[in-house]
């Protein structure tokens, strides 16, 4: 028959179908051929037709298919209604030979080839893809706009060789997950964010060297080499983090970052130098730190060897004689002489030790002194003097007296006379090396020293002889008295000379009128072993007694004991017969619930806890509190935090200056602490509250109490309930 145009196929293709497997859950499917609308389908779920839209649709992309309702599990198949349409496309019309331009999208199933093996190019949207401008025989990408010789964005030659390009005065920049990690330009490669660069090995493990970027707060500049050859830093240092940096060929000699506080310096192979924030070592079987001139001939230094240090000068390699001088600003103050003998202030005398120059005839010549801590030195001076003629001379003691005066304590003159400055007499036996205190009769003394025949072959002590006790005094009364035939000690303000009982080492006595007594013991949470501490020996844990006793009234009121391997049982007296007029405790649940328990947190430690309110106890079981409510004491010597918290008292303002500053040492507080929080202030006098006190365990009476009642309550309603259900 005739037709118009290209003459039609003689038959039609069959329908495309496509199988999809459901699981009951799944939705959307993946289609192998875009369609544009549900209609292009027939969906047969389960050998039934599904009715487009209602029943599925298509995504935006014409590939995926979306149901309702996830098919159930089985196959199910579709059929695409496109591929049914008979075939009316003339392969060799000008479709196939000449430009053409699409408005819809194309699908293309087999491979898209445009002139192989040429120099052509494709252009999809802004992308130009195929030959650079005026580069041959290269695949290129570049923006549409960009494609030239000089404005491509990737090429990669036949030969493997790849190029990534910007354009003048652009960048390329490196980005993950759609963030800048950093760009290349004409300056060279940036990474931003502190971004690490990783050089691995042959594979990837976790064995690999890094170079850190990092944030500096001013430009560093790393010439790597320089044009000298040499390594070149600028605004910047060379962190190691430990590592050794090898400065020889065999690697035996080199500068390694031991710990974050020590550099040690390795030659042949052993630690020769260690540097420390505070100390500066030289390691060595006798290692020694030597000063030398030009022609390595004279030299001085510090030398060790086993165990000795010398400081030590040789004037020539020949061992000739040379002199150690102390000299400032260019003045000699002192010297040691090749003889070993020591000058002050003078050469000394071939024939003496140690010479001090006083500067004039009774002048101090060695004084010793200690910083008393309120602007005064005391000290004591030791003054050669004139005595007995030209060459007659004496040697005076003297010590600074509270009024700032010296006073001459001690002096031998040229006829040797020991006199003794003092308000009584005491005297030395030359026999012996110890100092005694006799009385007129020479039969009761006391001995201060050491005596190598007497006494356990010899003990450098104080002690007294012939039945006479040992005691420290001032004013004439006595604060440490030791009973001579017991060795018992008290301790009193009063003067009270013997122990409490005949059983206790130590007796601390009181002064009721001048409120002085007790026992104080500082405390400090950093060292656990600071504390007051009671050792049971008792290796049997069957047997019990107490290890602190509380007494009054002349008996035993309570006691602490340490129960065998059980713990510690604290213990108050109640025995029957020390009570009277005893009487049952009524409405304990009445009185329970007038009790306000409350969750809170301490001020100064910030600690929460359960607990009550003092006060409110008080008001209702009195006996449990003890203080009053809103009760204040003035403090002396008192320590705030910064939080306006008194945290101590009685604390001298020198000690508290002393201790805020004492992060170097353990004079006061451990290394790299203060004992005062940082923001402490100091004050003389200081308001505080006096707490009242509460002792819990008198609550547990009532508590007892408030319990039986709630089980007689209970008691009852069960036996209520049970008559119920009997019914």
């Amino acid at each position: 028959m005739s037709y118009i145009g290209t003459r039609p196929t003689s038959s039609f293709a069959s329908a495309t179908s496509q199988t999809f497997t459901g699981n009951n859950s799944t939705t959307a499917f993946t289609l192998n051929r875009r369609v544009s609308a549900p209609e292009d389908l027939e969906v047969f779920v389960s050998n039934v037709q599904q009715q487009p839209t209602a029943s599925y649709t298509i995504g935006s992309n014409g590939l995926t298919l979306t149901f309702s309702e996830a098919p159930p599990s089985g196959q199910f198949y579709v059929v695409y209604r496109s591929d049914v349409t008979p075939s009316v496309l003339d392969p060799n019309g000008a479709r196939t030979n000449q430009n053409n331009t699409f408005t819809g999208n194309v699908d293309i199933t087999g491979n898209f080839t445009v002139s192989a093996d040429t120099d052509a190019s494709v252009e999809i949207g802004r992308a130009h893809i195929g030959n650079a401008i005026g580069i041959s025989d290269f695949a290129g990408f570049s923006h549409v706009d960009r494609n030239s010789l000089t404005d491509y964005a990737l090429l990669q030659y036949s030969t493997g060789t790849t190029y990534v390009n910007a354009p003048t005065g652009q960048s390329i920049r490196l980005r993950i997950n759609n963030s800048d990690i950093g760009q290349i330009n004409s300056g060279g490669l940036y990474l931003y964010n502190s971004k690490i660069i990783v050089f691995e090995g042959s594979s990837i493990n976790s064995n690999e060297t890094s170079l850190t970027v990092t944030d500096p707060t001013a430009d560093r500049i790393i010439t790597l080499p320089d044009a000298t050859g040499t390594v070149a830093l600028q605004n910047a240092s060379i962190d190691m983090n430990g590592t050794e940096l090898i400065l020889d060929a065999d690697a035996d000699t080199s500068i390694t970052a031991d710990t974050d506080d020590q550099v040690d310096i390795k030659v042949g192979g052993t630690d020769t130098v260690v540097i420390k924030p505070d100390v500066f070592e030289i390691k060595g079987s006798h290692p020694d730190l030597k000063l030398m001139d030009t022609d390595d001939n004279n030299y001085g230094g510090l030398f060790y060897n086993n165990g000795s240090i010398s400081l030590a000068t040789d004037h020539d390699a020949t061992g000739a004689t040379g002199t150690i001088k102390f000299v400032i600003d260019g003045s000699e103050k002192a010297r040691i002489t090749d003889a070993g003998n020591i000058g002050v202030g003078v050469s000394p005398e071939s024939t003496v030790k140690l010479e001090v120059n006083a500067g004039s005839d009774g002048a101090v010549g060695i004084s010793a002194r200690s910083d008393g801590g309120n602007g005064n030195n005391r000290r004591f001076n030791l003054i050669p003097f004139a005595s007995g003629g030209t060459y007659g001379g004496g040697l005076r003691v003297q010590s600074r007296n509270s009024s700032n005066v010296f006073e001459t304590a001690l002096e031998v003159d040229n006829s040797k006379i020991l006199t003794h400055y003092a308000q009584s007499n005491w005297q030395t036996n030359g026999a012996s090396t110890a100092l005694y205190f006799k009385d007129a009769s020479n039969s009761n003394y006391g001995v201060c020293g050491f005596e190598p025949a007497t006494y356990n072959g010899g003990t450098n002590r104080w002690y007294t002889q012939n039945s006479t006790n040992f005691a420290i005094a001032y004013g004439g009364v006595n604060g440490f008295f030791m009973k001579y035939d017991t060795r018992q000690v008290t301790l009193s303000n009063n003067g009270q000379n013997y122990p409490g009982s005949t059983v206790h080492q130590l007796t601390l006595g009181y002064n009721l009128g001048g409120n002085k007594g007790g026992l104080y013991m500082p405390t400090y949470s950093y060292y656990n072993d600071v504390n007051f501490k009671i050792v049971n020996n008792d290796s049997n844990n069957g047997r019990q007694s107490d290890d602190i006793l509380f007494f009054r009234n002349g008996s035993r009121h309570g006691g602490i004991r340490i129960i065998g391997a059980s713990g510690v049982s604290y213990q108050s007296i109640s025995d029957y017969r020390e009570k009277t007029d005893e009487k049952p405790i009524e409405d304990a649940i009445g009185t329970i619930k007038k009790l306000k328990p409350y969750n809170f947190k301490w001020k100064k430690s910030g600690k929460r806890q359960d607990g009550f309110f003092a006060h409110e106890v008080d008001e209702i079981l009195d006996y449990a509190v003890s203080g009053e409510k809103d009760a204040t004491k003035t403090y002396e010597g008192v320590v705030l935090n910064k939080e306006g918290n008194m945290i101590a008292s009685e604390i001298k303002k020198e000690d508290f200056d002393k201790r805020l500053d004492d992060g170097e040492d353990e004079e006061a507080s451990p290394i790299g602490e203060t004992t005062y929080p940082e923001g402490s202030t100091w004050k003389e006098t200081y308001e505080d509250i006096e707490p009242q006190q509460m002792d819990p365990a008198k609550l547990v009476p009532m508590l007892t109490a408030c319990l039986q009642e709630a089980i007689a309550k209970i008691e009852t309603l069960e036996t209520k309930v049970k008559a119920l259900e009997s019914k």
